[in-house]
Formats: structure tokens, C-alpha cells, sequence
């Protein structure tokens, strides 16, 4: 018996010791490990959940479910577009492409889907700015097989030169058609007012140009960046099925328990964060910037960066400035503008988080008359959040949006079987093991001073605009300013 033990944190899940046994090929081993049942879940919630570490760091979560008619399974790693060399932009995406095109034990690049095709299953995979996530569904009979040939993409991958130009084809085409997205148009368009030295305005999908016409070699560059995030303490794997969880964890221990562990140095030091330089330091912000729209209606996004607030996830004050700003009854922000003036047709809020920090959004469709008293807008805009402020937080609806929140929480239709699998694996890579079920859907204590001082951040000298409207060339010309073309994304704007 080859003894483990990883430190659970303090709460309320039972731990338990669990003898896995690794089978035939790795010498009948039997690895005992400390194993945590993950019991705070949502009261419509019939799944049986289980959490444990291998001995090389790699998280595992076997989810349990009686009615499955598929068993899934998915792969987190903690490494994205922010970790992309600034030379070779979009080489994170490119990496999560080439891993499905063969391995050293299943070398066929076109196998794994071939496979999974005649197993009546499916795959997929994203990379995001700081995780990248692969998962898949496949008919129990070929369970065994779907997870040995995926322990392979992490173990020992191809990264054949023969098939980069056509993935780099695909990536290419990925691109394109993410162009023409409204909203990833403008949201890029924001982010290129950040500081350079920061990936935040970075260029992230890839593309032809950027993944083979700079004479890097993109394969030598593959091989540096997999040794340099892809080892078990930055990765965590899930699967999910009707078979029982011992079942499960054995399955996994017997395919990765033999990845190599990074090196304490290198690929097994703690991740760092990517708020240093700040994205948007103060000589960043109060940028007017006019945007060329693909749609008829000009809007306007307010951007208003934050300090990241993803470990604030228990007290969750965005969902406290959502309920706030995005309220639609009487005497509201949307009433008064959309009703009362006539100058909105639609009216909401955004947030995103990552390490480099917190943005928040507002995003505003306006009428005719919106378009000629922008300022009315704006002034109507801020002087709501005035009078917010003067008012302060207010406790009563907070534990109000925390009662619905929970409600919701605990009576929502379970994901299926895929998207279970895949939710949990990025769950994985920035929540506690003891929170992976109520983290994102509950908010389990109030953070008045938290949501006051981000209520702060919501001011004009801590704003940039984006006026997006379809004749954008024509205004800027107007205003005496020369269209530039956003590098990768081809629209023109003006600041």
C-alpha cells in the first residue's frame, strides 16, 4: 500500500480513507488516499460527489449519478490566454487544438475523434484567459477505452508539424467568425486602451499571421509552453457517470497517477496573478472612444474597472451592483430612461473577473433621441448611482438577493452529464474544494464595505466609453480625428 496524504481544509464534508487499487499494469499498487465527500449541495440535488488529490497534485472529482445513460469526463488546466508569449500570440488556443491530434500511444491524428464517433460520443475544448478545459461524453461500454486515449493528450501528445497548418486554418476561421460578434468586437475594443505591458488588451484567438507568418518555429514554441503548464499540480480532471465513485477514482488513478510531476521551480511552482502592471491605471481612464458598429442602433459601454474580487465569492457583491442597476420596476434606472425619457431601448450590466482584475459594464442601446442627448444619459446615469451611494448598502435587500439566489440555487435543473464534467473542472481551478458546489450559486454572508467601495469605482474619472455606432468613420473624421483599424479584428475607431 503506497500511502498519501493531502491536508484537507476545515468544514463540514466527511473525509474518509480509501484503498485505490491501480490494476495489473501498474503492478497491483494500492494507493490509499485521503478521499472528502462534497455534501453541500443544492437540496434538488440527487448526485453523490467525492474530491481527493493524487500523489503527483493532480484534483480529482468523481461525480456519481444512477440515471446517467453516459459517463463524461473533463480535464482543467490553469493556463490561458494570459500566459500566451507576447511573440506568439494565441499560442495557448493553438496548443488546445493540437493535443486532440494524436498522442504517442494513439498517434492517428484523426483517432480520438474517430473513436469517439463510432462510441457515440462527443468532445470538446476552450481556452479562456486563465484556464483551458477539455471534456468529453462517451456510452459506458467505451468509458475505459475515452479515458485512457484522453490521460494520453496530457501525457504525451504529437504536436505533429505535418497538421499545424491546417489547425492554424481552423484557428484561423475561429477567428473570423468571432470578428463578428458584436459584443467581442467592443469588449476588445476597450481592452486595447490597457496598459501594453499587461496581456489584458493582448490578442488571444490567434490567427494565420500570428501563429506561423512571424518565423517562430510554433511547434518548439508548443513543446516550451506544455512542459511549462501542463503538469498535475496545475490541473484537475473530473468524471461523471452511474458508475459507483470508487469505480470512478480508480479509473483515474490507474491512467494519471503516472503524469510526471512539475517541477517545484518550473511548472509546479503556484501560479501567479496578472494584476501587476495594473491594467488601467488612472492615466488609462476617461478615453472617449467611438467604435464602427455592424448593427443599426448606436450604444454606448461604460467601462469600469475594479480590483479582482473572485475570492469575495461568498459574500458575491456583483450580484448585489447587478440587482441594483439592472432593477426594471417603478422609479428605476431602466423605467426612467427607457419609459419616462425615451431615450433607452435597453438597458443591463456585465461583469468580468479575472487575476488582472475586475470589469464592470454598463451597456446601453439607445433611441434616436439617446443618440442626440447622450450626455442626458450619462448625467441620468450617474446621478442614480449618487443617489445609491447616499443611500449605502442596503442589508435587507441584499439578504433578499441572497434568499433568491439560494432558491435558485437549490431548485435548478442539474447540468448534464458533459457540462457537468466540464462546469466542475473550471470550478476546480479557483474554488476550494469544500465550495466547488455552492461557490458560484450561493451567497452565504454579506460584504457591505466591499460593495460600497466598488459603488465608488463607478465614477466619470474611472470610466472609459465606447460609442458604437454604425457611421463611426464619418464621426471621427467630424470630430478631426483620423479612423484607426484595430490590429486583428479590422474596425476602425477613434479616441
Amino acid at each position: 500500500v503506497a500511502a498519501y496524504v493531502w491536508s484537507p481544509s476545515e468544514g463540514t464534508n466527511p473525509v474518509r480513507m480509501v484503498n485505490v487499487h491501480l490494476g495489473p499494469k501498474h503492478s497491483g499498487i494500492v494507493m490509499q488516499l485521503p478521499v472528502m465527500s462534497l455534501t453541500d449541495k443544492p437540496l434538488g440535488d440527487g448526485r453523490r460527489y467525492q474530491y481527493t488529490q493524487l500523489p503527483n497534485g493532480l484534483k480529482v472529482v468523481n461525480i456519481f449519478d444512477e440515471t446517467s445513460l453516459k459517463d463524461s469526463f473533463a480535464m482543467s488546466v490553469k493556463a490561458g490566454s494570459f500566459d500566451d508569449p507576447e511573440e506568439l500570440p494565441g499560442l495557448a488556443h493553438f496548443c488546445e487544438h493540437m493535443l486532440f491530434l494524436g498522442t504517442k500511444k494513439f498517434p492517428d491524428p484523426t483517432g480520438f475523434d474517430k473513436f469517439m464517433s463510432r462510441s457515440g460520443g462527443d468532445s470538446n475544448a476552450y481556452t479562456s484567459e486563465e484556464a483551458t478545459v477539455y471534456y468529453g461524453s462517451v456510452s459506458k461500454s467505451a468509458s475505459k477505452e475515452a479515458l485512457e486515449r484522453f490521460a494520453d493528450f496530457f501525457r504525451a501528445p504529437l504536436f505533429n508539424e505535418k497538421y499545424v497548418e491546417k489547425e492554424v486554418h481552423a484557428i484561423d476561421s475561429e477567428h473570423a467568425k468571432n470578428v463578428q460578434n458584436p459584443s467581442f468586437r467592443i469588449i476588445h475594443a476597450l481592452n486595447s486602451l490597457s496598459d501594453p505591458k499587461s496581456p489584458v488588451g493582448r490578442f488571444h484567438t490567434g490567427n494565420a499571421k500570428t501563429l506561423s507568418g512571424n518565423g517562430t518555429d510554433p511547434v518548439a514554441a508548443l513543446k516550451v509552453y506544455f512542459k511549462g503548464h501542463y503538469c498535475p499540480q496545475q490541473m484537475s480532471v473530473v468524471t461523471f457517470g452511474s458508475r459507483t465513485l470508487s469505480d470512478q477514482l480508480s479509473a483515474v488513478a490507474r491512467e494519471f497517477a503516472s503524469l510526471p510531476k512539475g517541477s517545484a521551480d518550473g511548472c509546479g511552482a503556484p501560479r501567479q496573478g496578472f494584476g501587476n502592471p495594473d491594467p488601467y491605471p488612472a492615466k488609462r481612464m476617461g478615453n472617449w472612444m467611438t467604435v464602427e458598429s455592424m448593427q443599426p442602433q448606436t450604444q454606448l459601454w461604460l467601462h469600469f474597472p475594479a480590483p479582482d474580487v473572485r475570492q469575495e465569492y461568498r459574500s458575491k457583491p456583483l450580484e448585489y451592483l447587478r440587482y441594483v442597476l439592472s432593477y426594471q420596476g417603478q422609479d428605476s434606472l431602466n423605467r426612467v430612461l427607457i419609459d419616462d425619457l425615451g431615450l433607452v431601448t435597453s438597458f443591463d450590466v456585465g461583469f468580468n473577473s479575472e487575476s488582472s482584475g475586475t470589469s464592470m459594464y454598463a451597456m446601453i442601446q439607445l433611441t434616436e433621441a439617446g443618440r442626440s442627448h447622450m450626455d442626458v444619459v450619462l448625467d441620468v446615469f450617474f446621478a442614480y448611482l449618487a443617489v445609491l451611494r447616499r443611500l449605502g448598502v442596503d442589508e435587507a435587500l441584499y439578504s433578499t438577493v441572497a434568499d433568491t439566489q439560494k432558491l435558485d440555487w437549490d431548485w435548478s435543473q442539474p447540468p448534464v452529464a458533459m457540462s457537468a464534467a466540464s462546469d466542475m473542472a473550471e470550478k476546480m481551478t479557483r474554488l476550494p474544494p469544500q465550495d466547488l458546489l455552492s461557490g458560484d450559486g450561493r451567497i452565504d454572508k454579506q460584504n457591505t464595505s466591499l460593495v460600497a467601495s466598488l459603488l465608488e469605482r463607478w465614477m466619470p474619472n474611472n470610466m472609459n466609453v465606447a460609442c458604437v455606432q454604425p457611421n463611426a468613420s464619418e464621426a471621427i473624421l467630424a470630430a478631426g480625428i483620423q479612423p484607426q483599424l484595430l490590429p486583428h479584428y479590422h474596425f476602425h475607431y477613434g479616441t
